[in-house]
């Protein structure tokens, strides 16, 4: 019987790296180790053979997801470190409301909606939509450290999207949304974000004031929500490659898709504009300033 973990949601080398080296350390009786790297595409793969059975680390990028299939089941206890504990949370009816939107926990009868929003804005979209995929795509929220909701208008009861946090094992929170299209551009987008991260750092008591937000450099609506949350773009952040020859190269090759923002973006970043290519844009959301 096989297992599948989802570790990190996006292709990242340096996420593979320090899932190789949790396993290594910590999975007992290790017969042999084998690594594998696709030279055109950059996927990564790490097979572990134990005497209880075999682990195979991937970090592939037509799926943008480091995750692990293994014959051994409960890895996660091995491959996570210490995450905050919305166990309670998860089971709440409503997590959070106000006078336009409520915030639920994403349960099952959520599933399909969640599977089709992320479907529409990946890169590989069909993989989303494949129903033998359906248990791997659902364990990028059912994660221990991972805390998702889904957005409810209030005025029919519609779902309209998600707001979460991806990984609370780490100091700095980084928190996502997502919409349906027909929803964007109506404010919906700042009221959850601003409902959520307001509840998350009540939780918290504090503890939790600042948050990273990851903005495609072509997603112009999502940079306005930034601002508009009064959120503070510090840096460009590598989530694809976490390789400089491979990104790169991948610069050289699209210099032509350069854009007139990318060139102001740049300048503000007092970067090259041909990093804007490779990477995305990072960005710092202050709780106390919503």
């Amino acid at each position: 019987m096989s297992y599948e973990y989802n570790i990190w949601p996006e292709y990242s080398r340096e996420q593979f790296k320090k899932t190789v080296d949790i396993l290594k350390k910590k999975v007992k009786n290790i017969k042999e180790m084998k690594y594998i790297e696709d030279p055109l595409d950059g996927d990564q793969i790490q097979i572990i053979t134990t005497e209880d059975g075999e682990i195979v680390v991937k970090n592939d990028f037509m799926v943008g997801a480091v995750w692990i299939e293994s014959e051994i089941e409960k890895l996660t206890q091995i491959t996570n470190g210490s995450a905050w504990d919305f166990s309670n949370e998860k089971q709440y009816h409503v997590f959070a409301e106000n006078d336009i939107l409520v915030l639920r926990p994403l349960t099952e009868e959520y599933y399909d909606l969640y599977i089709k929003t992320r479907a529409i804005y990946a890169y590989n979209h069909n993989f989303y939509l494949d129903p033998d995929k359906r248990e791997f795509v659902l364990s990028e929220f059912n994660q221990e450290e991972c805390f998702f909701l889904a957005v409810i208008r209030k005025s029919d009861n519609a779902y309209i999207g998600y707001v979460g946090l991806k990984d609370t094992r780490k100091n700095l929170w980084e928190f996502c949304i997502e919409l349906l299209p027909e929803c964007c551009n109506q404010g919906y987008g700042f009221s959850a974000v601003k409902l959520f991260l307001k509840e998350i750092s009540q939780i918290t008591r504090n503890d939790k004031q600042q948050f990273m937000a990851l903005v495609e450099v072509d997603n112009i609506p999502s940079q306005k929500l930034m601002l508009k949350l009064g959120g503070r773009l510090i840096d460009i952040y590598d989530s694809i490659f976490h390789d400089e020859e491979r990104a790169e190269k991948f610069e050289e090759e699209h210099l032509d898709e350069i854009t007139d923002h990318m060139m102001e973006l740049a300048e503000e970043l007092m970067v090259e504009p041909r990093k804007l290519l490779s990477h995305v844009l990072d960005y710092r959301i202050f709780a106390e300033k919503l």
